[in-house]
């Protein structure tokens, strides 16, 4: 009679046991999946509201909690919607909001090949516009030149146009050298056929015009 109840009560304290761990992964089971849904949710409405950067935070979470082919489509729909913003931005010329969505891609997707190709024409696409055309560097020279003074245009090159161990300058400014730059030759004339050569202005790609002072004190100097 004693075995049967010792038994009787072992199966009890097993049965138990099952119940409780039933009742605890049970638990973390729904924990789970109430987390997953409370993650989708909030992903949802942030990409309804174009906050892709919460949107893929919380659908990385949520796919963290279980793997679901929805999830993984919502977070490609974000990328390809953070790429199409940009190129839009792009083509409006607003490139640090175009940077901006891309900053976010490539925040939550370091390799994605498009978003990295996007950056560097971002990059190239604001150099360009920030580049100074032969026209606008030359009304900014006539704006300081002297009057009896002339120019002529000889392109863009790098400073200097010679070596400088050969140069007969003692100073260069250090943020043109090996820059290229627009170059107009600053000549006097005394007629027709003659005249002399006063030096040269730089004008480098941010609009900065630098004046030879060869004559005076052989160097190269910023004067706006």
């Amino acid at each position: 009679m004693f075995e049967i109840k010792s038994k009787k009560r072992a199966i009890a304290f097993i049965v138990a046991i099952i119940v409780f761990l039933i009742g605890v992964f049970g638990a973390e089971k729904y924990s789970q999946a109430r987390e997953y849904k409370n993650l989708v949710n909030v992903a949802s409405k942030s990409m309804e509201e174009k906050d892709y950067d919460k949107a893929l935070e919380e659908l990385k979470k949520a796919l963290e909690c279980k793997e679901d082919k929805a999830i993984n489509e919502n977070i490609d729909e974000c990328k390809t919607q953070l790429i199409s913003l940009a190129k839009a931005e792009i083509e409006k010329k607003n490139y640090e909001e175009a940077n901006k969505n891309i900053e976010i891609l490539l925040k939550h997707d370091s390799d994605n090949k498009e978003g990295k190709e996007i950056k560097l024409l971002i990059e190239e696409k604001e150099k360009q516009d920030k580049e100074i055309t032969r026209e606008k560097a030359e009304k900014l020279v006539l704006s300081i030149k002297e009057e009896k003074e002339e120019l002529k245009y000889l392109g863009i090159t790098k400073v200097p146009t010679y070596p400088l161990e050969v140069s007969s300058y003692e100073k260069f400014p250090e943020e043109i050298i090996e820059k290229e730059v627009h170059i107009f030759e600053r000549i006097i004339k005394y007629d027709e056929k003659s005249g002399v050569s006063l030096g040269r202005f730089y004008v480098d790609f941010n609009g900065h015009i630098y004046k030879d002072t060869y004559h005076a004190n052989l160097e190269c100097v910023k004067v706006k």
